[in-house]
This record gives C-alpha cells, structure tokens and sequence, in this order.
C-alpha cells in the first residue's frame, strides 16, 4: 500500500483508500494517512473522506480501532466549515453508532445527538435534517 502514501493527489489517494478499503486491513500507517485526509486543507478531500471512505472503512475495521482512532475525526468532521463535510459526516456519525457498546452508545453518540440538536448554527441543523 506504499503507493498511496506516495501518491500525489490526494483525492486520487483518498478514494484508492476507499477503493481497497475492504480488501486490505486498515492499519498502521494506512489508518494514519486516512485519519491524515480527514484533516485534509482541501475540502474536496475531506468531502469523499466523509462521504464514500470513512462509510467504507468503518465497515471493515474492529470497533475497538473505530472508536479510538477515527471517532474523533468523525466529530472534526461534523463541525467542519464546509456544509457538505458537515452532512455527510452527521450521517455517518450516526450510521455507525451500532458499532458502539451499549454504554459507549448512551454516553458518546447520545450526548453529540442533542449537542447537534441542540445546535444554533443553522447549517448543521440543516444537515440533521
């Protein structure tokens, strides 16, 4: 998987992650470089990250390596200042909770929900909705 961290446009680079995402285990630096395109400058990045490779991923990894290495980013991504990120990430925040335990569940994903709910910001009212 050396080519993707090698790889020059990271769109391109992004969605080859999504591509072998269920194919290769998602580890090490391969994870890190995911997590790295999640915090991506370019929008564009951020925008498939959230919506085709992050879904994907989440799919084919413990959720054990969901909740402690790409949660956060996940919640990066609800607050982004790009509406489409924003949508996108909200949906898959909420698509994956079942990967949660019950307790986890009850005291992370509830507590985001009525955050997001409980929002001012218009758009990511928008996005919920």
């Amino acid at each position: 998987m050396e080519f993707i961290n090698t790889y020059q446009d990271p769109y391109i680079a992004a969605r080859m992650i999504g591509f072998v995402g269920d194919l290769v285990p998602i580890k090490g630096a391969l994870l890190e470089r995911v997590r790295s395109f999640c915090n991506s400058q370019d929008e564009e990045v951020r925008r498939i990250m959230a919506k085709e490779v992050l879904p994907r991923i989440c799919k084919c990894i413990p959720d054990e390596l969901l909740q402690s290495y790409l949660f956060s980013n996940m919640l990066e991504m609800v607050y982004d200042s790009d509406t489409l990120v924003r949508k996108h990430a909200i949906q898959l925040f909420f698509g994956v909770q079942h990967k949660f335990t019950p307790d986890d569940r009850n005291k992370w994903v509830v507590k985001y929900f009525f955050e997001l709910m409980s929002s001012q910001n218009e758009e990511i009212l928008k996005s919920i909705s």
